[in-house]
């Protein structure tokens, strides 16, 4: 079976790996040596798409592989786990995201991105964090304070283009360890935009990206937004649940998650009137958001 996968990962990359253009990722090696940085790259797609979960089981895949799909994909041997490690760990994070960017573009051209059950292009935004021993870096959010290991948190403003089949991510763009992400949405918003302006009509965030200034934003983008409320935006939140308990419900799911828990979602819908006051002014006039 494992062959079998190889077998078919193999023509999938050899397919696509010329929309991806590797060979134009910066490479930050003082010299390149027996393997160049798109090998390296093909290999660690290879071993992620085939399943492995480290680079010491990425180059048992390579050692193992049949010598027609190596000859295929230009892995003509074993790529030892410690000269991928070393190229991967400083490569530019731009020039990664950059291949996404074409690999993405080149799907939207043959029409592979359609909205799928959706009349209209969606983007998930989510934050995300990854906790690694590494401290004093610009990407890096120290913990230090209270703890017994001190440790640092990478982190990641994750896009999904949900509306598409298989939501593909599309782009993860990394928060600066000064900022959180309610401040980083509009940054990681326009580089969205800027990327893939016709993709995409609506961009959803959880209670994580709410402000009024984010909203403004994507309306001023030509844009629409879904954010969630949660308790700590109290004023809005408790105007909403009071508007939507009279509405009916139009929709509503119940999964059972186990033997203890059931989630059930209903779906209300209600138009905003201008007229409601919420927010921090006196009035409607002062208070009101205006979409």
């Amino acid at each position: 079976m494992r062959e079998r996968t190889v077998r078919r990962v193999a023509g999938v990359l050899r397919a696509r790996l010329p929309e991806l253009r590797l060979e134009g990722v910066p490479d930050p090696r003082a010299r390149e040596g027996r393997w160049s940085l798109a090998q390296i790259l093909r290999a660690t797609l290879l071993g992620l798409m085939a399943g492995c979960r480290s680079l010491f089981e990425a180059e048992q895949l390579t050692e193992g592989m049949a010598v027609a799909i190596g000859r295929r994909l230009g892995l003509p041997r074993r790529l030892a786990d410690t000269t991928a490690r070393d190229a991967l760990c400083r490569v530019p994070l731009d020039g990664l995201r950059a291949v996404l960017h074409r690999l993405v573009r080149a799907a939207w051209r043959r029409k592979a991105l359609a909205p799928v059950e959706l009349p209209m292009g969606v983007v998930a935004l989510d934050g995300k964090s990854t906790a690694l021993p590494t401290l004093n870096h610009p990407l890096v959010q120290n913990h230090i304070d209270g703890q017994v290991t001190p440790y640092g948190l990478v982190r990641t403003v994750t896009c999904s283009l949900v509306s598409a089949a298989g939501r593909p991510c599309i782009d993860a763009i990394p928060i600066p360890a000064g900022t959180n992400e309610v401040g980083f949405f509009r940054a990681a918003f326009q580089s969205l935009v800027e990327t893939y302006e016709g993709l995409f009509d609506l961009v959803t965030y959880d209670a994580g990206g709410f402000s009024r200034a984010n909203a403004d934003a994507v309306i001023a983008a030509g844009k629409h937004y879904l954010f969630a409320l949660k308790d700590e935006h109290r004023t809005m939140f408790r105007l909403a649940a009071e508007l939507l308990a009279g509405e009916t419900v139009i929709a509503r799911t119940e999964d059972v998650l186990d033997n203890g828990t059931t989630v059930v979602r209903s779906l209300r819908l209600l138009r905003a009137d201008p007229s409601w006051s919420y927010g921090d002014g006196k009035t409607p006039e002062e208070s009101v958001w205006p979409h």
